[in-house]
């Protein structure tokens, strides 16, 4: 009986011991797996482990430790597995979500396919459309799945259907031209902006037609020195013109293009370049009355604010008085009391109009006078008409002459004679504008004695 007693416990202990080593085991394998992963574990793992090796001889450890790799090792190898599916699965299923629409035509758009392509999203059709030969261009949908879409034709020329849908990318078959036109309508919106102060306006123009960008990041002398890297570009199309701006680190807005986004209207370029013919025009060396006109344009881009007559009056000022500078600040406060609808643009039209009719000859400016080749700031100019009325009224006129002299006349026979214009000095226009103040007319100047005339020339000394 006793035997049968001291047979039956050791075998129970067996049976401990091979128990608390499996368990070592497990615990072990887990502890690996989970580290493998990046799940801590050693708070518990640990004190379990150690406390089971303490006393173990080496060789018992070693075969535990040969199981536990053993063991750790193809677990680890079949949970990458299902992670590698599960990663497949859902690369899968996103890709399945992704859709676009896809417009293939030609520019007569007689003959197009509507495409819906599942799979792709628009900048990943733009980049397999980019990658195209001449062989994948003999089916663009065929050539879309190779890449790993799903396309199906919605619809075609025979339907007609395509402007009802909300397309994400175009492509022409015969000038293989790609446009994202989500871009697009993204630069829509942001071509409705109002122009900045600071923002320069550059007009390109090539063979297939022209763009206005608005360039938001760089000065007039930065924006040169783009446009001679776009004098550089061998092959001028549009893609092209905006690889070229981005490289030079442009943030710029295609706010007019010809044929497309607001080509209707009225432009107000800062440079004008034509890339075929490597020309380059400045706002600033165009005449009073166009640098006016595009002064007006700029700040009404986003809204308009001026009646006929304010855009008369600022275009006459500039004309008449040659001043870009005030011309420019008299438009924008014009144009701030207006979108403010406060009563200081009548005030800045009454002031401006005083200027304007300071001058001697209403029928001439200084624009004229400058281009005419005659630039002294003393002196004003006129027409033959008005140096005729002047002269018979004994005021010291002047025949003005290309290089910049003059000739005092004598004789009324030097002014009908004089094929070019005629002038007489600030000093005296500014007699006209007293005897405007004093009586509403400057005419009251024409009647008064030479004597008196000269008394009026003293009190403004």
């Amino acid at each position: 009986m006793e035997k049968k007693e001291n047979a039956k416990h050791y075998r129970n202990m067996s049976i401990r011991l091979q128990m608390d080593t499996l368990a070592f085991g497990a615990e072990s394998i887990a502890y690996t797996v989970c580290q493998h992963f990046g799940i801590d574990t050693a708070e518990y793992s640990f004190g379990y482990i150690a406390g089971w090796s303490s006393g173990r001889d080496m060789k018992e450890l070693k075969s535990s430790l040969d199981t536990i790799r053993r063991t750790a090792s193809e677990l680890i190898t079949g949970i990458e597995g299902q992670l590698r599916e599960l990663q497949r699965d859902r690369e899968l299923m996103r890709g399945q979500e992704k859709e676009s629409l896809l417009l293939i035509q030609n520019s007569d758009l007689s003959e197009y396919s509507l495409v819906n392509v599942r799979g792709m999203d628009a900048a990943e059709i733009i980049e397999a459309l980019s990658a195209m030969n001449d062989d994948d261009r003999l089916s663009v949908a065929a050539y879309l799945e190779s890449r790993g879409a799903w396309t199906t034709e919605i619809a075609n020329q025979d339907t007609k259907e395509f402007g009802e849908y909300h397309l994400d990318v175009r492509y022409y078959t015969d000038t293989n031209e790609i446009i994202d036109l989500k871009a697009e309508r993204e630069w829509n919106e942001r071509a409705k902006e109002p122009v900045g102060a600071d923002d320069v306006i550059l007009k390109i123009t090539h063979s297939d037609g022209f763009e206005v960008e608005r360039i938001t990041n760089k000065t007039p002398e930065e924006v040169r020195g783009i446009m001679g890297a776009l004098t550089k570009l061998e092959v001028k199309d549009r893609k092209n013109i905006h690889d070229c701006l981005e490289s030079c680190g442009a943030d710029y807005i295609p706010i007019i293009v010809d044929g497309g986004r607001n080509s209707g209207m009225p432009q107000f370029n800062d440079f004008e370049i034509d890339l075929d013919k490597k020309e380059v025009v400045m706002m600033s060396h165009l005449s009073p009355v166009k640098q006016a006109e595009g002064i007006i344009n700029r700040l009404e881009y986003a809204k308009t604010a001026f009646s006929d007559d304010e855009r008369n009056l600022i275009v006459n000022y500039a004309f008449k008085l040659n001043d870009m500078e005030k011309t420019r600040e008299l438009a924008e406060h014009i144009y701030y009391e207006e979108t403010e609808g406060s009563q200081g643009a009548a005030l800045a039209v009454i002031d401006a109009q005083a200027e304007i009719d300071a001058l001697p000859d209403p029928m001439i400016g200084l624009w004229e006078m400058e281009e005419y080749g005659y630039t002294w700031n003393e002196m004003l100019p006129l027409t033959q008409g008005r140096a005729l009325e002047l002269y018979d009224h004994d005021l010291p006129v002047y025949l003005l002459h290309e290089d910049g002299s003059e000739t005092t006349v004598h004789d009324r026979k030097q002014i009908t004679g004089h094929g070019g214009i005629f002038g007489i000095e600030l000093h005296w226009s500014m007699i006209f504008g007293m005897c405007r103040e004093l009586t509403g007319s400057s005419l009251c100047f024409l009647i008064l004695s030479r004597a008196q005339r000269l008394y009026l020339w003293n009190i403004l000394q």
